[in-house]
């Protein structure tokens, strides 16, 4: 009796576990993985940028085949918000607002957004606003964002994805698009 193949793969910030084998092997490197990240990454997880107890599933591996799908610059229309977060996985306030953050950059060519701009989106969304300026401050001190160069006087606070900040999208966008 052939036994199945399984596959496991998990990728926080720049640690990557990866497992193939049988499903009890695979089993045992999740939980280990599980373990390494609640204990390692304490500070992250009380950032929102991890959440220990999402379900992350081990799943038979499959052969890929390779089919690009068109990418928002190949197509006549524009891609909304809510269809970029949709190729997100996460979805902690912290996520979201660097998601906000990379669309508003990327696909509107903003240089800074504040507060305002955040909740602007939260609006297009049709979400429920969040204590913005808080989560900022958070993202501020875990090197997601920076203040921006420039800030105009009598506005609220600006701020710019740092690269930290942006690869860390780009990996999820690059990882979920090879997916």
């Amino acid at each position: 009796m052939e036994k199945s193949s399984f596959y496991f793969r998990v990728r926080i910030s720049e640690i990557e576990i990866e497992a193939e084998g049988t499903e009890e092997y695979v089993r045992e490197i999740k939980e280990y993985a599980d373990q390494l990240i609640s204990n390692s990454l304490s500070r992250i997880k009380t950032l929102g940028a991890v959440n220990p107890n999402r379900e992350i599933p081990v799943q038979p591996k499959t052969e890929k085949v390779e089919q690009k799908e068109p990418s928002h610059k190949e197509t006549q229309k524009e891609e909304s918000l809510v269809e970029f977060l949709d190729r997100l996985p996460n979805k902690t306030h912290q996520d979201k607002i660097i998601a906000f953050a990379y669309y508003l950059e990327q696909y509107h060519k903003h240089e800074s957004f504040g507060v305002k701009e955040i909740n602007d989106c939260y609006d297009q969304i049709k979400e429920v606003k969040t204590n913005t300026a808080v989560y900022l401050n958070l993202l501020l001190k875990s090197g997601l964002i920076m203040k921006a160069k420039n800030q105009s006087t009598g506005g609220g606070t600006q701020y710019t994805l740092t690269r930290k900040g942006e690869s860390t999208i780009k990996d999820i966008l690059e990882s979920n698009s090879s997916s």
